[in-house]
């Protein structure tokens, strides 16, 4: 099986139960994605190294794992075992490709996402 497959998955504020604005117990959303990285590494040692991208002003990250080679499979199932936005995991699995945006939105306050921190 080919194995050349990347992880890319979406945490947006508020998109789930994970990352909510109103959480007292963390200074920012940055330190979940950052424990949920790590938690898909000990799942998937291979994946190798973990990006945190801020997308927005808001709270909401990037997390991409662009050295992983995974075959298709173990890429479907690290997206929906991970705590990301539903809808992203629900739209890669139907088109069964993933993606993130690499710049501004079309609309609203957003900006082209940049590296926020490096998970070895």
């Amino acid at each position: 099986m080919v194995e050349n497959n990347r992880l890319f998955l979406d945490y947006d504020l508020g998109a789930n139960w994970f990352l909510r604005d109103y959480n007292p117990l963390w200074q920012s959303n940055r330190e979940l994605v950052r424990i949920e990285a790590k938690r898909l590494k000990t799942l998937l040692p291979k994946l190798g190294k973990a990006l945190i991208m801020k997308s927005n002003d808001k709270g909401s990250y990037h997390l991409r794992f662009p050295f992983a080679q995974l075959s298709k499979d173990e890429e479907l199932q690290l997206m929906i075992h991970s705590l990301s936005h539903r809808g992203h995991v629900y739209f890669s699995l139907l088109v069964e490709d993933t993606t993130l945006r690499a710049g501004k939105k079309s609309r609203g306050k957003t900006f082209v996402p940049y590296l926020v921190e490096v998970i070895e």
